[in-house]
């Protein structure tokens, strides 16, 4: 059976088909267009199954469209999702794409303890058990949050990219703040892998693989762990 998968990030959307829990073509658009495209793959490649990760507001008119063109519509929700047990503190504030990717995550590796690093516009750090327990974790500001952040909140330094090398101290104001920034992600991270050092490390998201090169412990990279999840609780709610 084809599904179809669609997760709502905070900039951009990704979308892909699957099938028997294996993703298929991704696809990537923004979220002006996110409507119209989801809309347009649904005319031209039916499915049974569509399942929606959102890590912000849905429209309900579109949403209702969606459910309309599908045999089964499922939003992915930490509330009533029952892939992995939650055991964090407040599972109504949890994003859906941090409990996906666990799900990818552990459908991946499973039995196996696990830290999952998703690089994007924030950073989350997530550890899963190898009994299929989702522990909570860590969020904080992503590269390009940060780039933006010293920007917007100070008077003259400039907007920066990610230096293609790190591993220094900067000796202009630019190679300053993108060393500064680079390095302080990559010292925050090899924290985390000293500290979980018995965790499988996983990264995933948008600067998984510009990160991935530079750790000095071996990571597993998983561009699409999201997706994956999502693939996971298609094919646990397939139709008969």
């Amino acid at each position: 059976m084809k599904n179809l998968l669609v997760d709502l990030g905070n900039t951009t959307a990704k979308v892909a088909f699957s099938e028997e829990g294996r993703l298929g073509e991704i696809f990537r658009c923004n979220k002006e267009q996110e409507q119209d495209f989801v809309l347009k793959l649904l005319t031209s490649h039916p499915v049974d199954t569509l399942v929606l990760s959102s890590v912000r507001s849905v429209d309900a008119h579109w949403e209702a469209l969606l459910s309309r063109q599908v045999r089964r519509y499922l939003r992915f929700d930490p509330l009533t999702q029952d892939v992995l047990k939650n055991d964090y503190a407040t599972p109504h504030t949890l994003g859906a794409d941090r409990l996906a990717a666990a799900v990818g995550a552990q459908a991946l590796f499973p039995d196996q303890d696990l830290l999952i690093f998703d690089f994007g516009t924030a950073i989350t750090i997530d550890r899963v058990t190898r009994d299929g327990t989702f522990c909570g974790g860590n969020i904080s500001l992503g590269l390009a949050s940060r780039f933006r952040a010293l920007h917007e909140f100070t008077g003259k330094l400039p907007l920066l990219e990610a230096p293609q090398e790190t591993g220094g101290l900067g000796t202009s104001t630019q190679s300053a703040m993108q060393q500064g920034v680079a390095l302080g992600i990559i010292f925050e991270v090899e924290g985390y892998l000293r500290r979980f050092s018995d965790h499988l490390p996983i990264f995933t998201g948008g600067d998984a693989f510009y990160f991935a090169e530079k750790m000095k412990t071996p990571i597993f990279a998983v561009y699409n762990l999201v997706l994956t999840g999502l693939a996971r609780v298609a094919e646990r709610n397939a139709i008969e």
